[in-house]
């Protein structure tokens, strides 16, 4: 069996990009910002370094961008993480060992 090393799983190894979009409308709803889920959906792809100011003012974003990364990473994992579909399920074999947290990466394989 050929080894083979994949580094990007998000959308591609696993269908998460929709649960993402969700994860992140909800975060900035939690902190009082209205976006929509076509909004977030968009800016799927982007660390949350990059996607943080496309909604968040400079002035606001030193204050708010360590408390929404941490809220967003804690309802991600316990909300949506369980709802992620591998698409080696469909046949195809991977390895995620090392790519996330340990005890996630046996709910994708």
């Amino acid at each position: 069996m050929p080894e083979v090393l994949l580094s990007d799983i998000d959308g591609t190894l696993v269908d998460s990009n929709a649960l993402h979009a969700e994860a992140w409308r909800r975060t900035f709803e939690h902190f009082g910002i209205q976006i929509g889920l076509d909004e977030a959906w968009r800016q799927i792809g982007k660390g949350g370094d990059h996607l943080i100011p496309v909604f968040i003012s400079k002035i606001n974003r030193n204050r708010l961008q360590p408390e929404i990364e941490a809220f967003r990473k804690q309802i991600f994992h316990r909300d949506y993480m369980p709802r992620i579909v591998s698409f080696a399920k469909s046949g195809a074999s991977c390895s995620c060992q090392g790519m996330l947290d340990q005890d996630h990466a046996s709910n994708l394989l």
